[in-house]
């Protein structure tokens, strides 16, 4: 006579039979008395793998790398008790494949370039940077669906005419198609030769930010080079001059709920279909090059426009 065990009994001995791996914390001390003492050996580490979080105790660490995916590395006493200083290297950057990566609350500074390289040397898609503070030359993601939020950027750059990104503090995207999150962070004195930030992506939202006290002569924000489907929304510029936003050859943007602090809107070539409504502060308009034939605009009090040379309201 056959015997049949029960199904229960059966999906009991296999979970009995192969075990999972719970997610590991190491803990990192530059003082030695932890699991390691530099963030890059606990990177580095085989017993380090997909999932893991390397804890970071309070103190002073060099620049990394990071070159496995799914890994968070956070300071374990919250923002401002663990610097990474880059002592004139290039910052943190992806190598390999460190995809689904969080950075959590680490100070940011002294970097010889790059303070924070996220897909140039290797993927990084769908990470989170929150919670850090950084004092760095300019940060460049190419990677896909990378969110920051709750980040002070303080102090930063002055622009260089040596490296064509230092123009930018914030430079997002390479013309693919790149989604990029942007919530929640405040820009403090710092300068760019260019744009505080410029975004060429499709797609993603920058949005309830606080932009104060910055220098870019060309203009605090860009959506350019045919990037679509931006939303900027709910954002505060703060004792800016000059131009505020520029769309240059974008199209299908939201622009909505923004304090532009007496700045203006520069529209360079701007493609079909942006939306412009309900923002308040807005000192004017400029559209230059082809207009498109449909723009949706709508603000709380008039705002004066200007069209090869000719000003309106």
């Amino acid at each position: 006579m056959k015997t049949y065990l029960p199904l229960a009994m059966l999906l009991g001995l296999l979970c009995i039979a192969i075990p999972v791996s719970a997610a590991t914390t190491w803990y990192v001390d530059d003082d030695g008395e932890a699991d390691f003492s530099s963030i890059q050996a606990a990177i580095l580490d085989d017993r380090v793998v997909p999932g893991d979080t390397i804890s970071i105790l309070p103190g002073s660490y060099t620049q990394f790398d990071v070159r496995k995916p799914y890994l968070t590395i956070r300071s374990e006493e919250g923002p401002g008790s663990v610097t990474v200083d880059c002592g004139s290297s290039e910052g943190i950057s992806s190598r390999d494949n460190a995809a689904g990566l969080i950075l959590d609350g680490l100070a940011i500074v002294n970097p010889g370039g790059c303070g924070l390289r996220l897909g140039e040397y290797g993927p990084a898609d769908s990470s989170i940077v929150r919670s850090c503070i950084f004092k760095v030359d300019y940060l460049d993601v190419t990677s896909n669906n990378v969110t920051f939020e709750n980040n002070v950027f303080d102090g930063n750059n002055s622009g260089s005419t040596s490296n064509p990104k230092y123009n930018y503090l914030i430079c997002i995207g390479s013309g693919s198609n790149t989604i990029f999150n942007f919530k929640n962070n405040s820009i403090k004195n710092a300068g760019a030769k260019y744009y505080i930030g410029r975004f060429n992506n499709v797609g993603g939202v920058f949005e309830n930010n606080l932009i104060e006290n910055c220098t870019a002569p060309y203009g605090v924000l860009c959506v350019d080079n045919a990037a679509t489907d931006y939303t900027i929304s709910d954002n505060k510029l703060i004792n800016q001059t000059g131009v505020g936003l520029v769309l240059c050859r974008s199209a299908n943007s939201v622009i909505t709920g923004n304090y532009f602090g007496n700045t203006s809107i520069y529209m360079y070539k701007s493609g079909e279909n942006n939306r412009i409504y309900q923002n308040s502060n807005v000192s004017g308009v400029t559209l230059s090059g082809t207009a498109p034939a449909t723009t949706h605009w709508n603000t709380t009090a008039p705002v004066t426009y200007t069209y090869d040379g000719v000003e309106h309201t």
